[in-house]
């Protein structure tokens, strides 16, 4: 991850413990939580919208614009559009679908569970999933909910990632770890 995505990454947490706290004080974190995963998959499915929301050239107005239409069309609580206003006034439209990403992982620990990301090198199956998530709500004393991804690139096996810890189960992970100890 570079450092300006890190960065970005910072930045958006501190955006989602804000929110999170203003949204629990009126009782709408769920509501919050499940409006900004869904603008999330929104914008991450929509190059266009992903370019118009990192367009410095595009005046705020604009992006607040697009977002309030978005926000319709998913009939969005009031409290969500007043957040997504506030982080897109501040300049951070960019970041939205980070901001929506820290809130969620905020949500869950306020409920006492994690998220946990597994990417595979070939799509896995609901038993494959629920077998992973029982073993790391086992593991973490906590209920893990499975975000699922596709990554080709692992040739083989999967990625655990959940929170700042990483598992590695994959042919590319254990190729990688091979050639360290062969080039020390």
């Amino acid at each position: 991850m570079s450092s300006n995505r890190s960065e970005q990454r910072t930045i958006a947490a501190r955006y989602a413990s804000a929110m999170f706290d203003v949204a629990r004080e009126k009782h709408a974190h769920e509501h919050v939580a499940s409006d900004l995963m869904a603008l999330c998959h929104v914008v991450e499915g929509s190059i266009s919208l992903m370019k118009a929301m990192n367009n410095p050239t595009l005046a705020q107005d604009t992006k607040l614009a697009i977002m309030n239409d978005v926000l319709d069309v998913i009939k969005s609580h009031a409290t969500t559009k007043e957040l997504v206003a506030f982080v897109v006034n501040k300049k951070r439209a960019a970041i939205i679908a980070d901001v929506a990403k820290e809130f969620q992982a905020l949500c869950l620990a306020f409920k006492g569970e994690l998220t946990a990301t597994v990417a595979s090198a070939q799509p896995m199956n609901a038993a494959q999933i629920a077998q992973i998530a029982d073993r790391l709500t086992k593991a973490a004393g906590k209920k893990v909910n499975i975000s699922q991804t596709h990554n080709p690139a692992l040739l083989g096996g999967f990625k655990v990632t959940m929170g700042s810890r990483m598992l590695y189960a994959s042919l590319l992970g254990r190729l990688q770890r091979l050639s360290a100890q062969l080039t020390a």
